[in-house]
């Protein structure tokens, strides 16, 4: 299926994108760039969990509008980590394996990060 084929697919596609693309900006504007694939990973992860919470809340008569937030802010820290680091000729890889479980025990106070 090409997208001279389903011009409606590709115009809905370039809509998300959009959407995608203002919070990025948004991100952008009140956050520091990241660093390395690491805080992009934990970032990333960040947001996933927080759609892992819709999903465990969701029921039939459930709105979706909180679970498309989520997933439109994790494209768009997918296209940041992609800005950020991995389209840089220089990457910064200075985030330690204890830095992250670090940061992996405040997401998730008691789970084991060894």
């Amino acid at each position: 299926m090409g997208s001279d084929q389903q011009p409606w697919l590709m115009a809905r596609l370039q809509a998300l994108g959009a959407e995608a693309a203002a919070e990025l900006f948004r991100a952008m504007d009140k956050h520091a760039p990241m660093h390395s694939l690491h805080e992009g990973w934990a970032v990333i992860f960040e947001e996933l969990d927080e759609l892992w919470d819709e999903v465990r809340a969701w029921q039939p008569d459930s709105d979706m509008a909180k679970a498309r937030k989520e997933a439109i802010q994790i494209a768009a820290m997918a296209l940041r980590l992609v800005h950020d680091v991995c389209d840089q000729p220089q990457v910064s890889r200075g985030a330690t394996s204890s830095v992250m479980r670090e940061a992996m025990r405040e997401l998730h106070p008691g789970a084991d990060f060894s």
